[in-house]
C-alpha cells in the first residue's frame, strides 16, 4: 500500500520500483532452496532460453511467471489502510502484505495481518515501538528500527555526558512521527532513574502567551532539551523564539531526533535554519545559533557499508523500474529520483525472500507454512547487506540499528562524533569518534561540556558557597583574638620573669 502524495516522501511514483529491484536480486542470487519446484522451473527455463536464444529479459519473464504484485493507494489514511488490508488478504489472497509506510495505517494493517496470520512487512516511517510487541503483532517483520530504540539511545547519550534530566518539546500532530516519538521517549525515561523528564510540553499553539510560558518553563527547569518537529518550518520558528528568549547560550544543548533515511544515504536537505518562505525574514543566522547548539541523533548505515556511493545508482534503477512490469508508469519519473525510503522497501522485500527461503527449506512448498505470518516472522532474524546498510533483524522481528550523534558545522554539514549500536540486549556503550572533546564536539562552546543543572541552579541564585568568604569576619576576629592571646602571653611571661 502506498500514498501518492509526494509530501509524505514515500509516494508510489518514486518508491514502488524498489520491490522489483529487490526481486531481481532474489532471482539473481537464487536464494530460494535448490530442489523446490521454483528452482527446478527456474533452471529449466534458463536452459530453454539459453538453448533457443529466446526469452529476451529472463528476469522479467521469471517475475511475471512467479510473482503477482497487487497494490492500492491508501494515502496514509487509517480507514483506507484497514479496508485495503482486508481486500488484499481476504479477496486478493496475497501471501504477504506490505503495510502502509505511515505509523497509524501500519498499526491497523498489522492487526488485520494478525487476524489472518499473514506476514506483514514494514517500511518507510513505521517507527512505533508497538510493532516490537510480538503478542500484539506476531506476524510483523520490519526493515526499520523503532522509537523505543531511539529513546534508549538518547538516554544513553545523556548518561554518557552525565546529564540526568531534560525537557521534552515536540510538535503536536497526532498523525506526525513526533507524536509517537514522544510517547516512546517518555516510556523509556519512566523505566530509568538516570534519564528524568524535568518538563514536557507540546507545541500546539503559536499564541505569544503560550510560547512564552513554554520558554519560561524550559529556562526554569532544563538545560538539555530534546526537541522533535515534523515540520521544518515550525522547527525554525521555534528556534527563533528560543533565540529571542536568550535560550541560545553555551549552557543550552538541543538534541534533535532525526528518523528519516536521508542523512544515512547522503541525501541532505538544507539545514532547518534556512528560510523556506518566498518572502525571507533575514534571520537565518539567528536560527543557525540553535543549530550550532544542537546534537543530532540519527539512524546511520554501518560504517563498513559504502551505500552513500551506490544510492544514486539504486535511485536510477528504482525510477527505471517504474516504467516496467508491473507498474508501467512512464510518467512517474519526473527527474525527482527515488525516495530515500525506497531503500527500506527494498530491504523489506529482501527480508521476506530470506524468511521464505528458510520456511521452504524446512517445510517444502506448502501454503499452510509459507503463508503462516507468525512462522515467517520467527524466521526473519537474518543479517544481510541491504540498500539502507547492514540489516540485522532481532528476535522481535524489528531491525537493530546503529545510531550516530552529529553536530552541525558552520556550513550546515553534519559531522559524526559518537556511535551507539542497538541489539536485542539494548543499547551498547557509546563509542566516541573523536580524541579531544574540547576541540571537536564542544569546540563551539569554548571547549567546555555543558551541565544539565547550572552550577548556580536554574534561577542563578544557588551558587556554591565560598566558605572562606562567608565567614571572613569570623576569620579576621579569630586572628585578632589569637594575636591578642599571643601578645598577652608574651607580656605575661616577661612580667613574671621580671
Amino acid at each position: 500500500m502506498f500514498p501518492t502524495n509526494a509530501s509524505t516522501l514515500m509516494s508510489y511514483d518514486n518508491t514502488a520500483g524498489a520491490v522489483t529491484v529487490a526481486l531481481d536480486r532474489v532471482l539473481k542470487e537464487g536464494i530460494l532452496p535448490t530442489g523446490t519446484n521454483f528452482t527446478q522451473i527456474l533452471n529449466n527455463l534458463r536452459k530453454f532460453c539459453k538453448m533457443y536464444k529466446i526469452c529476451g529479459n529472463l528476469a522479467l519473464v521469471l517475475k511475471k511467471l512467479f510473482f503477482r504484485i497487487i497494490w492500492r493507494y491508501e494515502e496514509c489514511t487509517e480507514s483506507t489502510a484497514t479496508g485495503y488490508s482486508f481486500d488484499l488478504i481476504r479477496d486478493q489472497h496475497v501471501d504477504v502484505l506490505f503495510a502502509p509506510p505511515c505509523i497509524d495505517g501500519a498499526l491497523l494493517a498489522g492487526h488485520v495481518g494478525t487476524y489472518y496470520n499473514i506476514p506483514v512487512l514494514l517500511w518507510g516511517q513505521t517507527f512505533d515501538s508497538e510493532f516490537a510487541n510480538a503478542d500484539v503483532y506476531p506476524t510483523v517483520m520490519s526493515a526499520v528500527s523503532n522509537y523505543e530504540d531511539m529513546g534508549s539511545v538518547i538516554c544513553t547519550l545523556l548518561t554518557y555526558y552525565h546529564w540526568d534530566s531534560y525537557a521534552l518539546i515536540y510538535q503536536f500532530n497526532e498523525d506526525g512521527t513526533c507524536y509517537s516519538f514522544q510517547q516512546d521517549m517518555e516510556a523509556v525515561s519512566q523505566n530509568r532513574e538516570d534519564c528524568t523528564i524535568a518538563y514536557k510540553e507540546p507545541v500546539d499553539s503559536w499564541e505569544e502567551d503560550d510560547i512564552q510560558y513554554t520558554l519560561e518553563m524550559i529556562k526554569a527547569t532544563s538545560r538539555i532539551i530534546v526537541m522533535c518537529f515534523d515540520d521544518v518550518v515550525q522547527q525554525r520558528m521555534f528556534a527563533l523564539k528560543l533565540v529571542d528568549a536568550h535560550l541560545d547560550t553555551e549552557e543550552f544543548v538541543y538534541i534533535l531526533p532525526y528518523t528519516d533515511m536521508k542523512m544515512s544515504l547522503g541525501v541532505i536537505d538544507d539545514p532547518f535554519w534556512i528560510d523556506r518562505n518566498k518572502d525571507k525574514d533575514g534571520r537565518d543566522d539567528d536560527a543557525k545559533v540553535i543549530g550550532v547548539r544542537s546534537l543530532v541523533v540519527s539512524i546511520s548505515v554501518d560504517a563498513t557499508s559504502d551505500l552513500r556511493d551506490v544510492f544514486t545508482n539504486f535511485s536510477d534503477e528504482v525510477m527505471a523500474h517504474m516504467s516496467m512490469w508491473p507498474f508501467y508508469c512512464a510518467e512517474c519519473d519526473r527527474g525527482q529520483g527515488a525516495s530515500p525510503y525506497a531503500a527500506t522497501l527494498y530491504d523489506a522485500t529482501y527480508i521476506y525472500g530470506l524468511a521464505l527461503s528458510r520456511i521452504i527449506n524446512a517445510t517444502g512448498i506448502n501454503p499452510a507454512t509459507y503463508r503462516d505470518g507468525e512462522l515467517l516472522s520467527k524466521s526473519s532474524n537474518v543479517e544481510f547487506e541491504g540498500m539502507s546498510g547492514t540489516v540485522t533483524i532481532g528476535d522481535d522481528g524489528v531491525r537493530n540499528s546503529i545510531y550516530f550523534i552529529y553536530c552541525f558545522e558552520n556550513d550546515g554539514s553534519l559531522m559524526e562524533y559518537l556511535s551507539l549500536a542497538v541489539n536485542d540486549n539494548g543499547v551498547q556503550n557509546a563509542t566516541p569518534l573523536y580524541t579531544d572533546a574540547a576541540t571537536t564536539i564542544w569546540a563551539s562552546r569554548g571547549g567546555m561540556q555543558p551541565l544539565s543543572t547550572p552550577l548556580c541552579g536554574f534561577d542563578g541564585k544557588s551558587c556554591p558557597i565560598d566558605f572562606f568568604a562567608m565567614y571572613l569576619g569570623y576569620f579576621i576576629a579569630a586572628i585578632f583574638v589569637g594575636m591578642a592571646i599571643i601578645v598577652g602571653s608574651i607580656y605575661g611571661t616577661y612580667y613574671i620573669f621580671r
